[in-house]
């Protein structure tokens, strides 16, 4: 019975606090808990944007990635061929033309003279070179350049010729010309 006649102890205890608390204050505490609250949900819409613009990027970039490194996957395939090929033809060369092949080797392998030769530098020796056709041209070379000229005579015998040599004596070989065709 005597709940009835007095405040309950939790009506004073709220009465108490309530009391404590300004108005103002509190208004001012929820006004910011709904400016932040706006804000947030700016950021996660801004976010879920980037998410998604950059989601489509990387497919895009993906995609290309994809695309260029299919590219370099067939040029890879392709040289390989290629170099396969020109394995083939270099066997072929020297199994059918052994000394032409390792004189053409050896030529390939001789540095260059013109740097060290300081004496002879500018000097220009002419050679003269038997086309296909039979016509003749002269060249002109610095001296030392080349060793070897590989020309055609007149029975369609390859022959060689040194550029340095005091006679210049022909010498031919028995090989026909080589010519790559591919």
């Amino acid at each position: 019975m005597m709940s009835k006649t007095s405040p309950m102890a939790s009506d004073a205890f709220l009465g108490s606090l309530t009391s404590m608390t300004n108005d103002e204050d509190m208004q001012g505490i929820l006004d910011a808990q709904n400016h932040m609250l706006g804000r947030f949900e700016k950021t996660n819409e801004m976010l879920s944007n980037f998410n998604s613009l950059s989601s489509q990027r990387y497919n895009n970039v993906h995609q290309q990635f994809t695309g260029h490194t299919q590219l370099l996957l067939d040029m890879k395939g392709d040289l390989d061929a290629i170099f396969r090929r020109l394995r083939n033809l270099k066997g072929k060369l020297a199994r059918d033309y052994p000394r032409a092949f390792s004189a053409a080797i050896e030529d390939e392998k001789k540095p260059d003279l013109g740097e060290g030769d300081h004496d002879n530098k500018g000097a220009l020796q002419t050679n003269q070179v038997r086309t296909i056709d039979g016509d003749v041209e002269e060249k002109e070379e610095p001296d030392g350049a080349r060793e070897h000229n590989d020309q055609m005579d007149e029975k369609g015998e390859l022959s060689s010729t040194s550029n340095n040599s005091t006679n210049g004596a022909k010498v031919t070989n028995s090989e026909p010309p080589v010519y790559l065709v591919d």
